[in-house]
């Protein structure tokens, strides 16, 4: 399960987490904070969601990753725009369980706490 969101309440930047890891994943469970969750996955939903319509679209995550993610000062080349592209592909893929084409807070909520499950699984 790929995740490019950074979400303060885990104190961790997950998705290279599992490069940077030490703390034992009883340390992690004791970072989980509900409230800051809701409160910081709500943020990042506004902040994904460009056309301000309440769900999002695979466009939106790709603008995200293109522009949080993958920063560039002078645009992207063809292929690093091609990656990007799948990688949100697949994010949204995972995001968009119902397959209607776009992901709401819940579902964005869901697939972050899902992610989290694993990880703290695999320490």
């Amino acid at each position: 399960m790929l995740s490019p969101f950074r979400l303060p309440c885990l104190n961790v930047d997950i998705d290279f987490l599992h490069a940077d890891i030490t703390s034992p994943a009883v340390q992690l469970r004791a970072q989980w904070n509900e409230t800051a969750f809701l409160r910081e996955t709500k943020e990042l939903f506004h902040k994904l969601d460009i056309k301000h319509n309440g769900y999002l679209d695979v466009h939106e995550v790709f603008q995200y990753m293109l522009t949080e993610r993958y920063p560039v000062e002078h645009g992207v080349d063809r292929r690093r725009k091609d990656m990007i592209c799948l990688e949100a592909e697949d994010i949204f893929q995972a995001l968009d369980t119902d397959r209607d084409g776009r992901a709401s807070l819940a579902d964005l909520r869901r697939y972050l706490k899902e992610y989290y499950e694993k990880l703290v699984q695999t320490v």
